[in-house]
């Protein structure tokens, strides 16, 4: 990377450095939801009764602590470090934040915003956990699995997607750490994080997110 930044301020351009930073709790929540949408199966996440979350054995969730300071070791004082909470709060949130501060844009009403990565549900990525632990997107070998799907519904209704209190418990000890050793680096403002959590599921609850599944799929059969 040093290489690359000589030969980019070797021709007059100059590199004004910035990241934005999650905490340990907000980027679990983040990470288990994109790691899942990926294909991946995480023993972490439950279905209620009928799978419980168990300590990731294989995977850990990881918190970007080295991706940071691979940067700062890079950037040092150049680098700018902005809470991710922060730039969420600006009135066109993260992205607005950036054309605003960091590109100095003003007339943010006058841009049109294409969200391309929008969260999913609470349901959606708990059935797609399981989905995902049946047909993997990838095999032992990493050849893209044929019987791999996604979930077209998206169980809008169940509410946004986040760990629940027990799964927090589970990497408890992993956050502790993250959270510790991302206040010595950068901070304590950077380790708050959103306390909002899911709710348990009982067996009705994942009964009836089955059935809807089901009515869903039924329908798009009978469509075709």
């Amino acid at each position: 990377m040093k290489k690359l930044i000589d030969r980019i301020e070797s021709r007059q351009f100059e590199i004004q450095p910035l990241a934005l930073v999650r905490s340990p709790l907000d980027y679990a929540h983040s990470i288990a939801q994109q790691l899942i949408r990926g294909g991946q199966h995480l023993e972490l996440i439950g279905f209620g009764p009928l799978a419980s979350p168990r300590p990731m054995k294989k995977i850990t969730i990881p918190d970007g602590l080295r991706e940071l300071t691979n940067l700062l070791a890079v950037f040092d004082q150049q680098l700018k470090l902005v809470p991710f909470r922060h730039a969420c709060r600006h009135q066109a949130g993260p992205v607005g934040f950036l054309l605003d501060e960091f590109c100095g844009v003003k007339q943010l009403a006058d841009i049109t915003y294409q969200q391309t990565q929008e969260s999913k549900s609470n349901a959606w990525v708990r059935l797609q956990n399981q989905i995902n632990r049946r047909w993997p997107a990838f095999d032992r070998n990493k050849t893209l699995n044929p019987n791999h799907f996604k979930l077209k519904s998206d169980f809008a209704e169940s509410g946004k997607f986040r760990l629940t209190q027990f799964e927090l418990s589970l990497i408890e000890n992993q956050l502790s750490d993250s959270n510790r050793q991302l206040a010595e680096l950068l901070g304590p403002g950077f380790v708050d994080g959103d306390v909002d959590v899911s709710e348990e599921i009982n067996a009705d609850q994942a009964l009836e997110w089955i059935t809807d599944l089901c009515q869903s799929t039924s329908f798009k059969v009978a469509d075709s």
